[in-house]
C-alpha cells in the first residue's frame, strides 16, 4: 500500500520517526489529548483516569492505557497518589515540544467545530424529532 509521507511515496513510515504514530492511536486517544491539551483548561491542572469518561467519552481503563502511553512517550508526567487505594494523576509536561503544536491543534479544531455549526443552525435538526402518532 502506498502511503504518502516525508520518506517517500512508496515506503511505510517508520515509528521511530513519527513517535505520535504510536501515542495518538485510536478515537479514544485522541479524546484523552484533546481534553488534556484543551486550550481552555487550566495550565498544570492534573486529570486522573476515573475522570475523562466524564469528560470525553473514554472507559476508565481505555483512559489509563492512554495516559500511560503518553507518559512513556514522556508527554505527560504521571503523579503517584500518597494513598495506595488513590489513582495516579497526570500532567502535560510544559516544557515538551509537542505540548503548544498540540494546544494549537485542539483550539483549531474547536474553532472549525464552532464554524460547521454555525452553518448548520440555519437547517431543522432532524435526528432530535419524532414522527408523530400515526406515522
Amino acid at each position: 500500500m502506498l502511503i504518502p509521507c516525508a520518506e517517500g511515496p512508496t515506503r511505510r513510515p517508520r515509528a521511530e520517526r513519527w513517535p505520535l504514530d504510536a501515542v495518538l492511536v485510536g478515537v479514544g486517544a485522541l479524546r484523552v489529548a484533546r481534553t488534556l491539551y484543551h486550550p481552555y483548561r487550566s495550565p498544570g491542572g492534573s486529570v486522573r483516569p476515573y475522570e475523562l469518561p466524564l469528560w470525553c467519552g473514554v472507559t476508565a481503563p481505555g483512559a489509563r492505557k492512554v495516559l500511560d502511553r503518553f507518559h512513556e512517550a514522556g508527554l505527560v508526567d504521571r503523579f503517584e497518589p500518597y494513598r495506595p487505594d488513590r489513582a495516579p494523576s497526570y500532567r502535560p509536561v510544559r516544557d515538551h515540544p509537542m505540548r503548544r503544536p498540540l494546544t494549537r491543534l485542539f483550539r483549531e479544531e474547536g474553532a472549525w467545530a464552532a464554524r460547521l455549526l454555525r452553518e448548520r443552525q440555519g437547517e431543522p435538526d432532524t435526528s432530535l424529532t419524532r414522527p408523530g402518532p400515526g406515522r
